[in-house]
């Protein structure tokens, strides 16, 4: 079914197996104890084509836990505690923040998780820590012009 879903008529299988590629390193870090950096996942496709189907399997596959982020990396909130326990950072379906502003805290924090080895966090009315982390990033958008375009 995932193969299926992943299958582009124009390219064969390269998104299966690029998609085989990225879970298969991510769970080879995690078993490890590795912080590996690793690469951030976009899911793009029309809506109801099973992108959060997949990133909730991806969740599950990575232990169960994940968390959404989008509030505190659109600078949002400046709290991120909830984050500690996920090692899957799943943002779904975001688009209430379009500037400029908002999508480069929204890159500068995308990379930091995916290629850092330590991330700040910070609870409400609590100081931050900096604490060393296993973290994979999947995002899913709609295919349509107005899920895609920024600015």
């Amino acid at each position: 079914m995932l193969e299926q879903m992943l299958m582009d008529p124009d390219h064969g299988h390269i998104q299966w197996n690029l998609f085989c590629g990225w879970i298969k390193a991510a769970c080879e870090a995690l078993r490890d104890g590795a912080n590996r950096p690793g690469l951030v996942m976009v899911l793009c496709g029309r809506a109801g084509s099973g992108k959060s189907f997949l990133q909730a399997l991806i969740s599950k596959i990575l232990s169960g836990r994940s968390a959404n982020p989008y509030p505190y990396m659109t600078g949002r909130t400046d709290f991120n505690l909830d984050l500690i326990g996920a090692e899957h950072i799943a943002i779904d379906d975001e688009s209430s923040e379009r500037d400029i502003k908002s999508l480069q805290s929204f890159g500068q924090h995308c990379k930091k998780m995916a290629v850092g080895h330590t991330v700040t966090l910070h609870g409400k009315g609590r100081d931050a820590i900096s604490v060393e982390r296993f973290t994979r990033i999947s995002i899913c958008m709609n295919d349509d012009p107005q899920a895609t375009q920024w600015g």
